[in-house]
């Protein structure tokens, strides 16, 4: 995924690995050797919110089941700051910068 949002050219693709960084973060932590690389990605980016969904569900652990249909159809194309998988109200997506 870091190597999908890092330096494409194609909004879409963009996009749908922001879609899929999200639904991560809101399952399973990353692995520990992952962890901090991840973190600072998330913050060069700009990407505040992801970080703190970082640290809710490394410091939280992994949901407890996995994430059902309904919850991903919900969170296509949304799962950026502002979505429902960053607390924001469903259906609201905030562009990044």
């Amino acid at each position: 995924m870091i190597k999908q949002l890092t330096n494409n050219p194609n909004q879409g693709s963009m996009d749908k690995g922001w879609d899929l960084m999200g639904l991560c973060l809101s399952t399973f932590p990353p692995s520990d050797g992952l962890e901090n690389f991840l973190e600072l990605f998330l913050r060069l980016k700009g990407e505040a919110n992801c970080v703190r969904k970082l640290h809710k569900i490394v410091f939280g652990g992994a949901r407890g089941e996995g994430l059902t249909v309904d919850d991903i159809e919900r969170g296509q194309h949304v799962a950026r700051r502002g979505s429902i998988f960053f607390g924001g109200p469903p259906g609201e997506s905030k562009g990044r910068h």
